[in-house]
């Protein structure tokens, strides 16, 4: 049997999890079970990460016969130095090893999906839009070549960015799915990833 426990966010109180033979258990704190989900029985499986002006959203969504369970963690600043981003990773990894256990090919999707996706493409469409627009606004209006030429980095920043967000996450394209037997390999990489950040927050120190 597995144990983890993490606080999924700076003000929220550590929750805890138990993995055993294939079975993923919330335990509250006097050792009641809070749900628990048969890993065997999944309909799908789902990992999201996030990135937003330096705070990290990292999930695992996993829908058995009696609904969804979400489990995340967010943490502002590196993940590196991060118990609970740590902790959330190995038990992501837990998971992942379980199911394919069970079934090697099992489908892990990779990304936002759903509503979630929808929203970031309408968002990506927006910075975009709003780029070319006070782009033209700017043109039209006779603005001076001083002011374009300040506006003009901000502007192209938004819309690299904003194009860049909504061909990501466009609803026609498919989002990556990867085997159970091979997200071993995903999350070292993110491993690789935070241990990065832990040296350079030390450096910089």
């Amino acid at each position: 049997m597995q144990v983890f426990r993490f606080k999924p966010a700076l003000l929220r109180s550590a929750i805890s999890f138990r993995l055993s033979a294939g079975t993923l258990a919330r335990v509250e704190d006097d050792g009641s079970l809070r749900w628990s989900l048969d890993l065997t029985r999944l309909n799908r499986a789902d990992f999201v990460e996030h990135r937003v002006n330096g705070v990290l959203m990292r999930r695992i969504d996993l829908q058995g016969p009696e609904g969804r369970h979400r489990i995340g963690v967010t943490v502002d600043g590196s993940e590196g130095s991060s118990e609970a981003a740590k902790v959330h990773l190995d038990l992501v990894e837990a998971i992942c090893a379980e199911i394919a256990e069970d079934q090697p090919a099992f489908p892990i999707g990779i990304g936002e999906y759903g509503k979630g996706r929808l929203a970031m493409f309408l968002i990506g469409v927006l910075s975009l839009s709003a780029a070319i627009a006070l782009g033209v606004t700017m043109g039209v209006s006779g603005v001076s070549a001083s002011r374009a030429a300040a506006a003009a980095l901000p502007m192209l920043l938004l819309s690299v960015l904003g194009g860049a967000v909504s061909w990501a996450y466009a609803p026609w394209h498919p989002p990556l799915r990867l085997p159970a037997r091979v997200t071993g390999d995903l999350v070292q990489g993110l491993r690789d990833r935070a241990s990065g950040q832990a040296v350079g927050s030390d450096t910089d120190e």
